[in-house]
């Protein structure tokens, strides 16, 4: 819409609307540059200017440095790629077995599973991180990997209606087929429907 060829009023509402636009991103910037310029300060420099203000030299490195050594950066990348990789299988894999199952059989208690599913997503996860955490020390995953992965492989339910909605959408004479075909549900599952997944 081009601003000319509005009243007044209109004007002043696409104004304002631009301002607080403004607002916000100077809001949501601000935190991130005082980070910035921070990171490339010297002790000095730090206690004794503003946060604003930039640093003098922007080649200051011995912060990434200490920051990287003392803070085990490299340890933190690795560990986060293991359970990236891990978790996103595993999370991926678990939610389109269960969607599959929820979309394609019928079997009693199906509603009231779905209905579970949903409840659980209800729940705040601050709320259940006391009962994870006692669980999770009494089976010794705490401070592990493995725990990691299996803690967040299971809780995201989300992932479980994106591709319940997605199976829904797909047609069931595709399993009709490779059941003609002499396909069990395992083939279908992984030779027809996980790929289409993709």
């Amino acid at each position: 819409m081009i601003i000319e060829n509005k009243t007044p009023r209109e004007k002043v509402g696409v104004f304002l609307r631009y301002l607080f636009l403004t607002f916000a991103a100077f809001v949501t910037l601000l935190p991130l540059i005082t980070v910035l310029f921070a990171a490339f300060k010297n002790d000095k420099e730090y206690n004794f200017s503003s946060a604003l203000a930039a640093p003098e030299n922007w080649m200051y490195l011995e912060n990434f440095k200490i920051a990287f050594e003392k803070g085990r950066i490299a340890l933190a990348f690795r560990n986060t790629t293991i359970i990236l990789i891990f978790t996103l299988i595993g999370s991926i894999l678990s939610s389109t077995m269960i969607a599959y199952v929820l979309s394609r059989f019928n079997f009693k208690g199906k509603s009231l599973l779905r209905d579970l599913f949903l409840l659980a997503n209800l729940i705040p996860g601050v709320t259940m991180q006391i009962s994870c955490y006692k669980i999770m020390t009494a089976l010794k995953l705490v401070n592990n990997l493995f725990g990691i992965i299996i803690l967040y492989t299971g809780t995201d339910i989300i992932a479980i209606y994106i591709f319940l909605q997605f199976f829904n959408s797909l047609p069931k004479s595709l399993d009709e087929a490779a059941f003609l075909d002499g396909a069990n549900y395992f083939s279908i599952f992984f030779r027809i429907l996980l790929p289409l997944v993709k």
